[in-house]
């Protein structure tokens, strides 16, 4: 989730990746896989973008798919690395760290519980996306779909799955002012003087830049 960079991309230094998601305590609880042997997120809303955020957090080869892990320093909890006041902001957990009768009425009463249940961390994940694309959009960045970035790794073409990786590494306000930076150095990554931050971002937009991607909301 916002809790720290994405190490593992050339544009990034390594060492940035802080103590990237440290094993949950329940590693060593088993994940039911769906009826159908599908993965969890398969049979989700833009399951490519699911894989895409736990790649992105480093959770996708951990024991259990990631749905296990707790991020040791953020809190940042499961498969995609929600962070709590992002929880909070879908009204699943309350500020105390105490879990909502939302997230009770997906079999979520602590965090222990929410570690060991991908499906409710899947509709965790719907409500997210939807947060996310209200706050991208409030934030005008879907208008920058199409918009061609010079990147420091390779070319970007600007899309919807690409604002929405970013949104969960960076936030809305994080995107513009990587955008907005990327702007004034005439599109020119190499000559915007960007963070470590925002350099992930860059990676994340770049990554995820021909994901295909729906939204879940009307504007």
């Amino acid at each position: 989730g916002q809790g720290s960079g994405d190490g593992a991309d050339e544009s990034v230094p390594e060492n940035q990746s802080e103590t990237r998601n440290e094993t949950g305590d329940n590693e060593s609880d088993p994940v039911q896989p769906a009826a159908n042997g599908a993965k969890p997120w398969e049979n989700r809303a833009n399951p490519q973008l699911r894989e895409a955020i736990a790649e992105f957090e480093q959770s996708a080869n951990k024991p259990n798919d990631g749905y296990g892990e707790r991020h040791k320093v953020s809190g940042a909890l499961g498969r995609y690395q929600i962070m709590p006041d992002t929880l909070d902001g879908i009204q699943w957990r309350n500020p105390d760290g105490t879990w909502t009768e939302k997230a009770r009425a997906h079999g979520v009463a602590s965090d222990e519980e929410f570690l060991r249940n991908p499906k409710a961390q899947e509709a965790a994940l719907d409500r997210v996306m939807a947060q996310y694309e209200k706050e991208a959009n409030d934030a005008g960045l879907f208008e920058r779909v199409g918009q061609k970035i010079e990147g420091r790794v390779d070319g970007i073409t600007v899309s919807e799955a690409g604002i929405m990786a970013t949104v969960h590494t960076g936030g809305p306000t994080g995107t513009r002012r990587y955008l907005e930076k990327i702007d004034q150095a005439d599109g020119l990554s190499q000559n915007a003087d960007l963070t470590v931050k925002e350099r992930a971002i860059e990676t994340r937009m770049r990554k995820a830049q021909d994901l295909e991607y729906r939204k879940t909301r009307k504007q």
